[in-house]
């Protein structure tokens, strides 16, 4: 019998053992392949049928390839309309560095990379396996929270987050073009402190990349 493939990519050699080693053992209907770095993943996407990707964000060997990290990799199948099921498997839990990587590449799964994380490694192969999206409570309920911090923002408010981290104040804010005067552009500021819970803009700038939202620099 043909075995599926599930590839793993992680540029550290341990660790893509590890997990293939402790996969072997939970998963024998699998053929586990193990990759360290982007540039061969890649390769035996487009060379073979994988059903489901485990995969890495952050490469230290990036200097080293082509293709420098797991976001890079993912905007490459994209383009290249490769698809597969795939699984974060990360350090990162913050929404600053998924969110992103959410909503553009809609991958099916998340794991976060600790020493307790191999039970949610393979709950979470099972759920994708069976078409099923999982991220896991905490970055769910953390997604769950940003969509509603964003539903309470209109077009404006929206507008002026995306510049923000270009200006000092609202005056510079008023003269970016906007379309909003300095009384619109000071009061709906006051509301967005209100909203995200902090006292000063530049509090509020560092709360808004820490959920992910979208900033001009």
């Amino acid at each position: 019998m043909i075995k599926e493939k599930l590839l793993i990519v992680d540029d550290i050699i341990n660790i893509v053992n590890d997990i293939k080693r402790k996969l072997e053992i939970e998963f024998p209907e699998y053929e586990i392949i193990g990759v360290t770095d982007c540039d061969h993943a890649l390769y035996v996407l487009e060379q073979q049928d994988i059903a489901i990707l485990l995969l890495d964000i952050t490469f230290n060997n990036r200097k080293l390839t082509t293709i420098g990290d797991g976001k890079q990799l993912l905007k490459i199948l994209q383009n290249k309309k490769i698809e597969v099921p795939t699984i974060i498997f990360s350090t990162h839990d913050s929404l600053e560095i998924l969110y992103p990587i959410i909503a553009n590449y809609k991958p099916k799964g998340y794991v976060q990379k600790n020493e307790d994380s191999d039970q949610d490694l393979v709950y979470t192969i099972k759920k994708v396996a069976k078409g099923y999206v999982e991220y896991g409570q905490k970055l769910n309920q953390a997604l769950l929270n940003r969509t509603q911090l964003e539903f309470s923002l209109d077009a404006q408010d929206l507008l002026i987050i995306e510049h923000l981290a270009k200006a000092k104040n609202y005056v510079e804010l008023a003269d970016k073009k906007l379309n909003m005067d300095r009384k619109t552009i000071s009061r709906k500021l006051e509301r967005l402190r209100f909203v995200f819970d902090v006292d000063t803009d530049k509090q509020l700038l560092l709360k808004l990349q820490h959920l992910g939202f979208s900033i001009s620099y």
